[in-house]
């Protein structure tokens, strides 16, 4: 199994448990020693995006579990198509989007890193002059660590990474992976802002792409308290809010 580490206060955390081959408790315990010996013990050191099935066996284990937040789990069948009155305003940002800008969506390169992360910079600065409190602003600076851990790991992760670009500039992308035979998780995503329809235009693409390679479930991850986050996933029209525990 690898971990897939984020930063906050100085100190490392896992978001997903353990990924690639979670069975048993091996790499839980491999994991639980980086964030030990990294944060010298701090209260940072936490696994976070446990779900419900797995908490017994973290408790075997000895981990104190609670429920921390709830994600966002679709039929990717819907995302892909986005028919019905239901998605009238995702697909009118759509196709907005592809009328005003000529689009390609392709494959990550190791040479994406270095203007993807200046993305993520541009973004977060916009973002942050926006943000009304303490704890969005801390996010967005904590997650670049995050982003730039998906992009050089991607291949050790077994992570899917696109980008979408126009006239050879990236105006966007997103990371996301395998979590079960059925669920596929989108872990991050970021799209210049200046353009309007650019994220709803590169998720659908993404979600077309995962439900043909046989993923009938799309879990989004959750909303880490952030109300404009939330009103966001919830207008995708989840069919299923699942509790995910922290331990």
């Amino acid at each position: 199994g690898l971990g897939l580490f984020s930063e906050q206060a100085g100190g490392l955390f896992l978001p997903v448990p353990p990924l690639g081959d979670r069975e048993g408790e091996g790499p839980v315990r491999e994991a639980w020693e980086i964030l030990e010996q990294a944060n010298q013990g701090s209260a940072v050191s936490r696994i976070e995006g446990i779900e419900t099935a797995a908490v017994p066996g973290f408790k075997e284990m000895g981990f104190s579990v609670r429920q921390a937040e709830t994600e966002y789990l679709y039929e990717t069948a819907s995302l892909a198509r986005l028919s019905g009155d239901g998605y009238r305003s995702q697909r009118w940002a759509v196709n907005r989007c592809l009328k005003s800008i000529p689009v390609r969506i392709r494959q990550f390169e190791q040479g994406d890193i270095v203007p993807c992360l200046q993305l993520y910079t541009r973004w977060a600065i916009r973002r942050q002059k926006a943000a009304s409190d303490d704890l969005e602003k801390r996010l967005l600076r904590d997650s670049l660590f995050y982003h730039r851990r998906l992009m050089m790991d991607r291949e050790q992760l077994g992570l899917w990474g696109r980008v979408l670009e126009s006239g050879g500039k990236i105006l966007a992308y997103t990371f996301g992976g395998e979590i079960s035979k059925e669920t596929f998780g989108v872990f991050a995503e970021i799209a210049d802002r200046e353009v309007p329809g650019l994220a709803q235009t590169l998720f659908r693409e993404f979600c077309r792409e995962i439900e043909k390679s046989g993923f009938r479930l799309l879990n989004a991850m959750g909303d880490v308290g952030l109300p404009a986050l939330r009103d966001a996933k919830m207008a995708y029209r989840p069919s299923t809010l699942l509790p995910v525990f922290t331990a």
